[in-house]
């Protein structure tokens, strides 16, 4: 078990929107609607137990795992059993990407069949499809990689200019808010659609998500006979790039951060954020890591407490993981956003994000880089860029606390 000392708590931007607004509903909102429909229908046909089978998305997606689980623990808090075998219904689904003009939605599909594989009639009159339209859940639920940087900054192409006079100001923001959404939507849809990734240089194991991007990601591997950590060449499949990881590897995220100001760094394993079992209700809330400009740092696996971390670990073995099965593929996904300090001016995409989503409020966070100590740091909501890794036949997950 490797340990990791954490240095600070930090500040997380939370959303709390004006009069008019249309809140991007998230993963967990989505999935909860679902569930509380799911519960009251098999309430109706006086069912008290129910397995969940897999959730299949667009190639390379596989955050169904995540779904899953999140199914699993909201049908749970509706009092029903989850079973593996023996459960006389299966829920079932899929999910898939919709863009709209300056969104994209995140549709999850669910259906419930009994022991012969037959639907359930009346099901899909009482249970509504979940959408997403939260950019950081699509973002994991599909396994991004893509850099928005210029695209949030409403510095692209696609982003219409406005004319910057005080007497259009307002006129001006909403008209630069929708342009970014346009352009951030495109990019996305054009992301998923046509995957691509760069290197860094010439090195094949340290991937981004442009040739520009300051932020690169890369894994390291140790072998099951060895203790030692080595990067992992990455290999382009189809857009997609691919760490050949093997049967008992062990591996680590290393994060860069190349830019000239701090940043938050959100691992997710196959849609399942790092700090997943984290005992600490607001590191496990916030989920992001604090990287410094110009610094690198190294994620040793999944947050438990400050004294301990679960690896990430490749096997065949079955096990008791508290999580659902692992699909035949994974996928490591690495999201970065805005970190400033206190007192120091907020970078000019949450300026603009701010006019969309409202005041600031606080939570924790964890921190990791070169330097100990602590310090404080605003974590911003505007995701900057996404890379994604895939890797074949995972089964990585730890027993958690209380799941």
């Amino acid at each position: 078990m490797h340990t990791l000392k954490l240095l600070a708590a930090g500040l997380l931007l939370c959303t709390a929107l004006p009069v008019g607004t249309v809140r991007a509903q998230s993963l967990d909102d989505a999935i909860k609607n679902m569930s509380d429909d799911i519960a009251v229908f098999l309430e109706s046909r006086e069912k008290t137990s129910v397995a969940i089978g897999e959730f299949d998305g667009p190639d390379g997606s596989t955050a169904g795992r995540a779904i899953q689980q999140k199914l699993k623990e909201n049908l749970l808090a509706n009092n029903l059993e989850i079973k593996k075998l023996g459960a006389r219904m299966k829920i079932r689904g899929s999910f898939s990407l919709d863009s709209q003009s300056s969104f994209s939605i995140a549709t999850i599909r669910s259906t419930l069949v009994d022991e012969n594989g037959r639907e359930m009639s009346g099901y899909r009159e009482r249970v509504k499809l979940a959408e997403v339209t939260s950019l950081e859940d699509l973002s994991r639920i599909f396994g991004l990689t893509a850099d928005l940087v210029a695209e949030q900054n409403g510095e692209s192409d696609d982003a219409d200019a406005t004319s910057g006079s005080a007497k259009d100001q307002d006129s001006d923001a909403a008209t630069l808010l929708t342009s970014v959404s346009k352009a951030v939507t495109k990019k996305v849809s054009n992301a998923i659609k046509t995957p691509g990734f760069s290197y860094h240089g010439n090195d094949k194991s340290k991937v981004k998500a442009s040739d520009s991007s300051d932020f690169v990601v890369q894994l390291r591997r140790c072998p099951r006979d060895s203790s030692v950590f080595t990067p992992v060449d990455v290999l382009d499949e189809g857009g997609f790039a691919f760490a050949p990881l093997e049967d008992g590897d062990r591996y680590q995220v290393v994060v860069t951060n190349n830019s000239d100001h701090d940043i938050a760094a959100k691992v997710s394993i196959d849609g399942v954020n790092s700090f997943y079992f984290s005992g600490n209700p607001g590191f496990k809330a916030n989920g992001s890591w604090v990287i410094a400009a110009g610094q690198s740092g190294v994620i040793k696996g999944w947050y438990l407490n400050a004294h301990e971390l679960a690896e990430f670990l490749i096997t065949s073995d079955e096990k008791d993981a508290k999580l659902p099965d692992p699909l035949d593929l994974g996928t490591v996904t690495v999201q970065f956003f805005h970190a400033w300090a206190h007192n120091t001016p907020v970078p000019k995409v949450e300026l603009l994000a701010k006019n969309d989503r409202g005041q600031l409020q606080t939570t924790q966070g964890a921190v990791i880089g070169q330097q100990s100590g602590e310090v404080r740091r605003h974590f911003g909501k505007t995701l900057l860029a996404s890379v994604s890794i895939r890797y074949s036949n995972p089964d990585d997950l730890p027993e958690g606390p209380g799941l």
